[in-house]
């Protein structure tokens, strides 16, 4: 049904799409609210009233050819290589605890069980229990419902083939977390990265801590940057769906200036659905606003009050829901900007207003630096194979601190620096260097305003902000090191790739003299091998695309935008969309 509007064809369309089933999963979610017995009629309905819009009449064919776009196969085969590796690293040790509970405890310490308390949202709504009290302190207004809503849609689906209840919910909540898949994919390929460089890209961060625990640790961390992405790629990058290196193919990344309704009324609604994933994506929503201020008058008023308009529509159920319901739903904003666990009737502003009052200025400063410097602190050391740190130490700064998080590819940082030379700028393109150059601005913003709003010195925590930061620059660090050198790429990921044994598949604390599954260190390394199998598609796809291939031109910017049931169908032969099912086949991730 997206793919109809030609705004948001190409790159872009996974991410609305995924967008356009949390929104319905948000209905689903109300629809228990208020009727219990209504929520599995509202369900079959969603599912019935897609199957009827994207099947009735000639759209079967348009829907067939949409699995034969690269920019909709290619990430979501992705998506199946990442779920398989972190779900064999999940069950590589014996273990009789649901997913979970395991993932409370298999990927570092003992974790709290802030990862269930969507599922258990999702559960009492289910079964018609009380909401209030909720679950120990915390108030059911406390985190926003949307990965709630998303179990409630899709939970049901893996217990057809008879996985337990509270193991599909997490597998669901999982793929939810996965869209960070996407939304870093339609982010490279909105900036003219080619097929093959944006798969070999993201084929070199998922084995990364930071994606595998935060995939597995289902909060909804993930898919909050991801969803904030996908606005940002939207609003800022346009929809070129990339060329060749070297040059920008096509048009260039059009501006709102350009851009038409639909796509504006989408952007708003992937702002709203991030904010409605996670409260982290405020902290890189505030950095998009002196952005939005300057891109103003490249807009016409009408995009941008549709824009605005989906986004507060889509919030004003949940914030009634915080107010009059469960009030006052604001504790954990409390606890980041002030320091304060606070219950008491003093409203948001009062109490953070009191915590300044309380700390003089040299505080304050004192308390603002350190939200910096820790930033960059870790057991640098533990990066070498004979660093000599515990690898469970290294794991735990690994989840704390943003930069130690990068690893090796903190390197990238230096190409980066050297992208000014002329023999490293000619790899690149326009459209990918303005792309690359407001996106790390975007994050530069984003990392001052957490900073400076974190009240308690050192509590810029991976986890305390917003994830788009890390998002960003993973495969931005990756695509710089490719434009310095692939030697330098290769190097740099293999370097990351070796550091996954010593911390991943070591038990940890409390299951030492655990014995490796073998089917599930096989599931592992059959993600790996499945993620190096899409980047080998990939490629041939582009060189069946290449001028004289026989395959119908040049995978550009008119053929991102052709018509979906015409020429862009053509420029992929019918192997490709059967390679990519049994491709599915082999990564298929569910335990059994």
């Amino acid at each position: 049904m997206l793919g109809r509007w030609e705004a948001l064809r190409g790159p872009t369309l996974l991410v609305a799409a995924a967008g356009l089933a949390a929104i319905a999963g948000y209905c689903v979610l109300w629809a228990y609210f208020l009727d219990a017995s209504t929520g599995t009629p509202v369900t079959a309905g969603v599912f019935g009233g897609a199957a009827l819009i994207n099947f009735w009449g000639g759209r079967r064919s348009r829907a067939k050819t949409l699995w034969k776009d690269p920019d909709w196969l290619l990430p979501i085969l992705l998506m199946a290589a990442a779920a398989t590796l972190y779900t064999g690293l999940l069950f590589m040790f014996p273990a009789e605890q649901p997913m979970s509970e395991l993932a409370q405890v298999r990927l570092g310490w003992q974790f709290p069980p802030d990862n269930e308390l969507p599922r258990i949202f999702a559960e009492r709504l289910r079964l018609e229990q009380p909401l209030k009290p909720f679950f120990a302190e915390w108030q059911s207004s406390d985190r926003p419902p949307l990965q709630t809503g998303w179990i409630l849609l899709l939970g049901w689906v893996p217990s057809l083939v008879g996985t337990a209840s509270s193991d599909a919910d997490h597998q669901m909540a999982m793929w939810f977390q996965l869209l960070w898949v996407p939304a870093v994919w339609a982010w490279m390929r909105s900036m003219g990265v080619r097929l093959r460089t944006t798969a070999l890209v993201i084929a070199a961060i998922v084995p990364s801590g930071f994606f595998i625990f935060n995939s597995v640790y289902v909060w909804p961390k993930l898919s909050a940057a991801a969803l904030m992405i996908g606005a940002f790629t939207l609003w800022f990058l346009g929809n070129s769906g990339g060329g060749t290196e070297g040059e920008a193919q096509g048009a260039a990344a059009s501006t709102f200036r350009e851009a038409d309704l639909p796509r504006a009324v989408v952007a708003g609604a992937l702002a709203s659905l991030a904010f409605l994933s996670h409260g982290g994506a405020a902290f890189a929503f505030l950095a998009l606003v002196p952005f939005l201020v300057f891109r103003r008058r490249t807009g016409g008023i009408l995009q941008w009050i549709a824009g605005g308009a989906a986004l507060f529509l889509l919030l004003l159920p949940w914030l009634a829901y915080q107010r009059f319901y469960d009030p006052p739903g604001t504790n954990l904003i409390k606890l980041h900007l002030s320091g304060t666990w606070s219950t008491d009737d003093r409203g948001t502003l009062e109490v953070i207003a009191d915590a300044y009052a309380e700390a003089s200025p040299g505080e304050i400063l004192n308390h603002k630096l350190k939200n910096v410097g820790h930033l960059f602190l870790g057991p640098w050391r533990g990066l070498l194979p004979d660093g000599g740190e515990d690898p469970q130490i290294v794991r735990r700064w690994e989840f704390y601190r943003t930069f130690f998080a990068l690893g090796w590819w903190n390197l990238g940082f230096g190409a980066l620096a050297a992208a000014a030379l002329p023999s490293v700028r000619r790899r690149s393109h326009n459209t990918e260097l303005k792309g690359l150059g407001i996106s790390l601005a975007w994050v530069g913003v984003t990392v001052l305003v957490w900073a400076g709003l974190m009240f308690v010195g050192g509590a810029t925590i991976i986890h305390s902000g917003s994830y788009t930061v890390l998002m960003i620059l993973f495969p931005a660090l990756a695509l710089a090191l490719w434009r310095l050198h692939p030697l330098a790429f290769g190097a740099v990921a293999a370097m990351q790739l070796a550091r996954v044994p010593a911390l991943w598949l070591r038990p940890p604390a409390g299951m030492e003299g655990l014995v490796l599954r073998n089917d599930s260190l096989l599931m592992a390394i059959a993600g790996l091998v499945a993620a190096g199998l899409v980047v080998w598609l990939a490629a041939r796809l582009e060189r069946r695309a290449q001028p004289g291939s026989g395959a119908g031109g040049p995978l550009d910017a008119a053929t991102r935008t052709a018509d979906m049931s015409g020429a862009q169908g053509q420029n992929f032969p019918a192997e490709v969309h059967q390679a990519g099912r049994g491709l599915v086949w082999f990564v298929h991730p569910l335990p059994h």
